[in-house]
């Protein structure tokens, strides 16, 4: 179920139990949340198996892609000036 400040949100859609070809089964639960409202989220896992201990699982911030733009062109800029240096100093020891 779909919490926020430990209050099962309005809306939480459970759909039936789903077989997996493996013989186990799993529940979907949905909620529909406009993006500037998911913060706070989680998701409240109850089964028996489990005893009195849930499963909590906190909706986390999507990574922009600004920073995933950064984290992928950074280590190519050191890369290439790495290159650079390593070739500049290869050809001062090729001097006669």
């Amino acid at each position: 179920m779909w919490m926020r400040d430990e209050q099962e949100q309005l809306g939480t859609k459970h759909e039936d139990p789903f077989p997996h070809a493996d013989g186990t089964w799993y529940l979907r639960a949905n909620l529909d949340v406009a993006a500037e409202d998911a913060a706070g989220l989680s998701c409240r896992v109850r089964h028996s198996s489990l005893g009195d201990q849930d499963i909590i699982l906190y909706w986390g911030r999507r990574l922009s892609a600004s920073l995933i733009s950064l984290a992928v062109i950074v280590p190519l800029i050191l890369l290439i000036v790495l290159m650079l240096l390593f070739k500049k100093r290869c050809s001062y020891w090729n001097i006669p």
